[in-house]
């Protein structure tokens, strides 16, 4: 058993593990999966602090300026969010713009502020990969289906 958590423990817990993490849920926050990124978001606390080991009082620092961080962070992303909502179309919905029913959304930058931030600067980035990648492949499949398959046209 002790060489299980020896392996998870050098496995996990390191930087090895944190920056790839970080990645990861910043593509996890780009592409609005919340349950994957709550859960890889309480991995990666739990990673940084068994590296970091910080006392009582840096930790409790850290959890005091992160809430109101993401609220200053959230205001930029709502405003973001709204602007991005208007130049859908010609006349928004008015709904869409009431904060009262986005409350799940603005608590969701609260939280993820930090990868909410790497996703606003690397989601166009992110998004160049994965079309990049979607066409690479259909481009393989639709060979593979070229092979087996006649034109109709003949």
């Amino acid at each position: 058993m002790a060489d299980i958590w020896f392996f998870v423990s050098s496995l996990f817990f390191t930087w090895y593990f944190v920056i790839p993490s970080a990645l990861v849920l910043t593509c996890l926050v780009h592409y609005d999966s919340r349950f994957w990124a709550g859960l890889m978001a309480v991995g990666l606390s739990v990673s940084l602090y068994s590296l970091t080991a910080p006392s009582l009082i840096t930790l409790l620092i850290v959890v005091a300026s992160f809430i109101p961080i993401g609220f200053v962070w959230s205001f930029f992303r709502w405003g973001k969010h709204c602007k991005h909502l208007s130049e859908l179309t010609d006349r928004p919905v008015r709904s869409s713009f009431d904060p009262a029913s986005n409350v799940s959304l603005i608590a969701y930058w609260v939280v993820f502020w930090p990868f909410s931030i790497l996703e606003s600067i690397l989601g166009d980035f992110l998004d160049l990969i994965k079309d990049i990648i979607v066409i690479h492949l259909a481009s393989k499949y639709r060979k593979i289906s070229d092979k087996y398959t006649t034109d109709s046209t003949n």
